[in-house]
């Protein structure tokens, strides 16, 4: 789903319980119009009969996070989350719960 204009996109489906769970690498900061945002990631997500849902989350202990105008707004503060370790290779699991209201 990748284009020139947007990267490391995907498209994931819930089991039937409504779990998901996807693979990556920990996004970086970057810059926009001057300031560098900090790391986050973006979820759009849809269902039938329910309202589309539109955030991103960003990760515990960030130090650009208080700089950033999006992630230091109140309501981000629960979408702060913390990074656990889980494997001998670096990698790590955050989790985020999802919940969409009904149409």
């Amino acid at each position: 789903m990748d284009t020139e204009e947007y990267k490391y996109r995907t498209q994931l489906c819930t089991d039937i319980l409504g779990k998901y769970s996807f693979s990556t690498i920990l996004p970086s900061k970057y810059l926009l119009q001057g300031v560098y945002r900090s790391a986050h990631i973006h979820f759009r997500v849809t269902g039938r009969r329910h309202k589309e849902l539109i955030s991103q989350i960003y990760f515990k202990g960030d130090p650009k996070i208080e700089n950033d105008r999006w992630a230091s707004l109140e309501k981000a503060k629960k979408r702060i989350l913390p990074i656990t370790p889980i494997g001998i290779n670096g990698e790590v699991r955050i989790n985020f719960d999802i919940y969409l209201q009904e149409s």
